[in-house]
This record gives C-alpha cells, structure tokens and sequence, in this order.
C-alpha cells in the first residue's frame, strides 16, 4: 500500500475514533440530543418574536438581506433571523425553544419525530452542494475518494448525497470514511490545514474552497429536495405566526427581487460578515437568479 494511502486512513480513522467518542452521529446519541433539547433555556420561541435559524448557505442570502436592511423591524418588527454554522445547531435551536423556525431536512425531521417532537414543515430549502478536494492531493474526479476521508453532517440530507456519491465509485456504505464536521465553517478550514480529504460544501463556501486553491469534483443536486424548513408546535398563538410567516416571505420575495437586480454588491457586508467569505471568493462568487 503507498503511503499516502496508509497516511490517509490512520487520519480517518482518527477523525471517526473522536466522532464516536463524542457520540455525535449515533442514533443513541441524536435521541438523547432531541431529549436533552427540551430541557435548554426558553427565549425567543416563548415570546412573540419570531426567530429563523438558517444556515450559511446562498440560499439564505434574501432572509440575511432582509434582515440587514431593517426591513423585518420597519414592517411591526417581531422577525429575526440567527446565522448558525451547523445544521445539528439549528436543530438545537428549534428543539430548545431558542427560535421558531428552523432549516433542517427529511432525515432530521424523521429522528426528532421518533424522538417524539412535533414539528410542521413549512417550505422545502433546497440547498446546492458541492465536494470539494484538498488541493494537495492529485485528486481531479471522485473515483479516486476511495478509502478517503469525506467531511459531513451525518444522518442528515448531506448524508445520503455522501452515500448516494460513494455507491457510484463502488465503495459500500460500511467502508464510507465520513467524519462528522458539522461546523460549516470548520470544515472549510479543515480542507486548508489538510485535516480531511474532502468535504461536502454549500455554495458560497465552496467557491471560497477553490479560491483558496482546491478543487470541486462534483456537484451534488438535491433530487428530491430534501431540505425544509419546519416551525416547532410552541408558538402561543398560531394566528400571529402565520401573520408573521406572511411577512417573511413577502420581504424575502422583496429581497431576492434587490438582489437580482444590484448583484453581490447589494450585499457585500452581509458575504464579508456573516458568511465570512474572503475578498477573494467575494471577486469570484456567482450569485443564482433567485426565484419567487
């Protein structure tokens, strides 16, 4: 065996040693997660605000544009919008009373319903991803992943593109080396300090990967749309969240309208803040026509 491969699986299994010691992907593990949730402090979700817990994904940009306009306040305020950086934080957020609605997908929904939550889907969220290769590695196309290590957020719609992904190149589900990096942001860097072979991103963190010299492979649609977003049962009045959600889509509606017409540079607090984004991936970002 060369030893750049023996190198590469000491690593992986070194990543996936921490992941179990952690707990972190286990089905014990994610129904002690739900459990344990309930018993986080209450805020936002037991008052009348309604707060949305997305992810940093080019998606989103229309509810962060919103949002940094003022729009949500100057329209009866009550509206906020929270960046979190991993999907198991959002799911945290939603189960703890933290937000009222929160990005999350079918496969997350699945295990907190098990779990015995109750949660109402409200809009699919699709999300674009992409994997992404260490650029010191002589990797240009995904058969060569082979007994590689792949960054993801386990038991989730990320998941099953990874499985989906390493049953083309023949490798079976058992032998996967898939460490759990749920922080999106982590497993950016991650990729530059060499610490995994790949990583599955969302744009624009993947356009930052390649502005920072590695490679995309392959880009991954999410067919069907696994990505939701979904409201918890504990809103006070149910009325008043609909008013609300009302306004939501509306200003978002209005924000992908301003950013179809004025571009990145409509937003550009929000990439250099929010999503962290270097000048670089800034000059090379391409953002999509947003639909209504």
């Amino acid at each position: 065996m060369r030893l750049h491969s023996f190198t590469s699986i000491v690593g992986a299994l070194a990543l996936l040693a921490v992941a179990c010691l952690t707990g972190c992907g286990s089905p014990a593990a994610e129904t002690k997660s739900a459990a344990q949730a309930d018993s986080l402090p209450k805020t936002t979700a037991d008052s009348n605000m309604l707060v949305l817990a997305l992810l940093p994904t080019i998606e989103n940009l229309p509810y962060f544009f919103a949002e940094d306009r003022g729009w949500f306040r100057q329209n009866g305020g009550g509206i906020g919008v929270e960046l979190h950086s991993g999907q198991f934080d959002c799911d945290t957020a939603l189960l703890g009373g933290r937000c009222v609605v929160a990005q999350t997908d079918t496969e997350r929904i699945g295990i907190y319903t098990r779990a015995g939550h109750r949660l109402t889907e409200i809009a699919e969220a699709p999300t674009s991803r992409k994997l992404v290769v260490c650029g010191r590695l002589r990797i240009n196309k995904p058969e060569q992943l082979r007994l590689r290590t792949i960054a993801i957020s386990r038991q989730s719609a990320e998941a099953v593109e990874a499985y989906r992904v390493m049953k083309q190149i023949g490798v079976d589900k058992e032998d996967a080396l898939l460490p759990l990096i749920n922080d999106l942001f982590l497993r950016t860097s991650m990729l530059d300090e060499n610490q995994v072979d790949a990583a599955l991103l969302p744009e624009p963190l993947a356009t930052m990967a390649v502005t920072a010299g590695h490679k995309v492979v392959m880009s991954l649609s999410e067919e069907p749309v696994m990505g939701r977003l979904a409201a918890t049962n504990k809103t006070k009045s149910r009325k008043d969240f609909d008013n609300k959600w009302q306004t939501v889509e509306k200003l978002r509606r209005q924000a992908a309208d301003s950013l179809n017409r004025y571009g990145k540079q409509a937003c550009l607090n929000i990439l250099k803040q929010r999503y962290r984004l270097t000048p670089q991936a800034i000059d090379s970002l391409r953002l999509p026509q947003y639909a209504h």
